[in-house]
């Protein structure tokens, strides 16, 4: 339904955003996915199920994400944050973390130095592209909101989804 607001097919279909991710996939872009993501203080802290715990996303053999904030975040709008150089998984099995789907902020600051882990705040309209095979997370909501669009692209379909896949 979202695909149906011409706004929204539009910059979808941006041909310039078209080319960038087509470019990073090294193939024409397929759109897999378009979602709205809406997220407001969570009092019991359920971050696992907000995808609120750094993880990595492995849907496909090759893809990238857009995520357009809806409204202006800030640090307690719940911003995304990445971990530079953390899109080879080996490395953290090395550094003694266990394979899991989520990792804590008390496991990420041992592992990778602070200047590593990038906040991204933005007025709306802000548009994050990323490889969320590196380990990222939307942060807990302290005020407000965060309201979001992200379209999910990928070189080919082929493999989706496949759950034996390694990743955190």
């Amino acid at each position: 339904k979202l695909l149906e607001c011409n706004a929204i097919h539009n910059l979808v279909f941006n041909k310039d955003l078209m080319n960038i991710v087509s470019a990073y996939l090294c193939a024409p872009a397929k759109l897999m996915s378009v979602s709205s993501w809406i997220s407001f203080p969570d009092k019991n802290k359920n971050l696992d199920l907000n995808a609120q715990l750094y993880h990595s996303d492995c849907e496909f053999l090759s893809f990238i994400k857009v995520f357009v904030y809806l409204n202006d975040v800030g640090s307690l709008n719940g911003p995304h944050n990445a971990i530079k150089k953390s899109h080879d998984q080996n490395a953290l099995v090395f550094k003694g973390v266990p394979i899991s789907g989520r990792l804590s902020n008390s496991v990420v600051n041992l592992v990778y130095p602070k200047e590593d882990i990038l906040s991204i705040e933005g007025e709306a309209g802000r548009v994050i592209i990323g490889d969320t095979f590196c380990a990222h997370k939307g942060t807990n909501v302290e005020q407000g909101k965060r309201l979001m669009l992200q379209f999910q692209y990928a070189s080919t379909s082929w493999g989706m989804p496949n759950q034996n896949y390694f990743c955190l």
